[in-house]
């Protein structure tokens, strides 16, 4: 049942309600698949996107396919990027150009390269990666600029070495500073800002402007802001666990089936403290005549709700609703 499908049968129920009595989930389930129709018309849309920003001397770009929290990530980096170059007192073009690995079946590699642009020598840092780390772009840079002349002739393995190498010391520094994600006119809310290689989520007061940490964790797959103007949010730490946090209430994690799903989340608040979250995945078969061969059957979707007030996520609503 696809998801016009599935809300012509939402809206059906409604229709009867005069004479159909509606338990509570049932309701839940008819208000969920209407706010997701009405808000992921987009959700089978597929854009390639290349983005670009430039932070002084620093230009960073990143190849993906969807608007992945990863685009963002990659600006911090940028910015920590800028005040490196900044202490190394090196003011020529450098490009830190990140191509996102969103499906996550290749192998990640990286490379260094040099060329000259209006007669500037031009560093150019590639990398490919599912999740790029602000350690690991620094210290490429680092090693770019201070090698600069053995740059064209550096083979890999050098590079590798020097990744697996203590931090310096001005890298470490650098590693300190607090880059916001929302800037520094952030003014209330919850957002998240990278400091040592770590991304710590919090929440600002808009009367007082006092900041509270709620977590910090290694990574952010998507960050999705949702409801009471905005002030809830579902942080994906991975493709298959996220942290709600709304107000000074964090959650505690919550892990589900991914499946083969590699599109950013759709989120809807629905109401009654209760959020959805949809997506569409490769459902895949194993050929009965090819013994470890899988075929792709099709586009499916999945839809959860979490319950903010009984922190507790239901994955099976899909179920539910066939039912009906």
């Amino acid at each position: 049942m696809n998801l016009t499908e599935k809300k012509e049968k939402c809206m059906e129920v409604i229709k009867n309600a005069s004479c159909i009595e509606l338990t509570t989930i049932e309701k839940y389930i008819c208000t969920l698949i209407i706010a997701l129709f009405m808000t992921s018309g987009n959700a089978f849309a597929h854009k390639d996107l290349h983005v670009t920003k430039e932070f002084g001397n620093v230009k960073v770009g990143i190849r993906t396919g969807f608007e992945y929290e990863e685009i963002n990530n990659v600006a911090l980096l940028g910015q920590l990027a800028e005040k490196l170059c900044i202490k190394l007192n090196y003011k020529e073009p450098v490009f830190l150009d990140f191509s996102h690995d969103y499906i996550g079946n290749l192998i990640p590699d990286f490379s260094i390269s040099y060329n000259k642009v209006n007669n500037e020598r031009l560093i150019v840092i590639r990398q490919l990666d599912r999740h790029f780390q602000a350690q690991t772009t620094l210290k490429l840079l680092e090693y770019a600029i201070l090698n600069f002349s053995n740059i064209k002739s550096t083979d890999p393995l050098a590079i590798k070495e020097a990744l697996n190498t203590p931090n310096s010391d001005l890298l470490n520094d650098i590693l300190k500073v607090r880059i916001d994600r929302d800037g520094k006119d952030f003014k209330s809310g919850i957002s998240y800002y990278l400091q040592n290689n770590k991304y710590y989520v919090f929440r600002k007061d808009w009367v007082y402007g006092g900041e509270t940490v709620l977590f910090d964790i290694e990574r952010i797959f998507d960050f999705k802001r949702t409801g009471n103007q905005g002030n809830w949010v579902i942080v994906f730490d991975s493709d298959s666990s996220f942290y709600y946090a709304g107000g000074c209430e964090l959650s505690k994690r919550h892990e589900f089936n991914r499946l083969d799903n590699y599109r950013p989340y759709n989120i809807a608040y629905i109401g009654d403290d209760k959020i959805a979250i949809y997506f569409d995945y490769w459902m895949r078969e194993r050929d009965e005549d090819e013994v470890g061969e899988c075929f792709t059957v099709g586009d499916k979707e999945k839809t959860m709700i979490y319950i903010a007030e009984e922190d507790r996520l239901i994955q099976d609503f899909d179920k539910l609703l066939k039912k009906q």
